[in-house]
């Protein structure tokens, strides 16, 4: 388990100092979406992988 340093909540999957995932930021829906599913699938990071598709619902 893991923990943001400024919040008191405890995440899985959480990004630590040695993690790093690069996503292009200013992407159309469909992008997001297959980054969601490399989130998902590739690296474990469900919260990023729904944050990634709450975006491309938004957009």
């Amino acid at each position: 388990m893991a923990r943001y340093a400024n919040e008191d909540l405890r995440f899985v999957d959480t990004l630590v100092w040695a993690d790093a995932i690069f996503f292009r930021r200013h992407v159309d829906a469909a992008t997001k979406r297959v980054q969601a599913l490399i989130a998902a699938a590739v690296y474990h990071k469900p919260s990023l992988a729904l944050h990634l598709l709450d975006a491309a619902a938004e957009s």
